[in-house]
């Protein structure tokens, strides 16, 4: 069974419910061995990673860049930019950001004034 949660104001993502026993995180990629079977090969992140355009997609997240660009710039998720173009995103917050949404009530107003502001600066 999938529990649609808001990740962002107006953006909803279906995330499957786990059992009790199931990891809350992992990303594995299929690969086709020569014999045509697939084998399942675990992807470790560090701590933090590269916010680049198909991060989210590397990730196994249905959020777009413009949405975790956003999500950083209301302080949703934590980044840090050790230079000009280069920005590195916590991946802990990001998951506990898309826990924290699964409670239906996340978006209170406070946290939609939050995000309203800080992307109106952004943009």
């Amino acid at each position: 069974m999938n529990r649609i949660i808001e990740i962002a104001p107006g953006v909803t993502l279906s995330r499957p419910q786990l059992a009790a026993a199931t990891p809350e995180f992992g990303v594995v990629r299929m690969r086709r061995e020569a014999n045509g079977q697939l084998t399942p090969m675990l992807r470790t992140w560090k701590a933090e990673v590269k916010l680049t355009k198909d991060l989210p997609e590397q990730l196994g997240v249905e959020i777009d860049y413009r949405t975790m660009l956003r999500l950083a710039a209301a302080g949703f998720i934590s980044t840090r930019r050790p230079s000009p173009r280069l920005t590195l995103v916590n991946i802990a917050s990001l998951i506990e950001h898309m826990d924290a949404c699964q409670d239906p009530e996340f978006w209170t107003p406070a946290r939609m004034k939050r995000w309203n502001d800080a992307n109106t600066e952004s943009l």
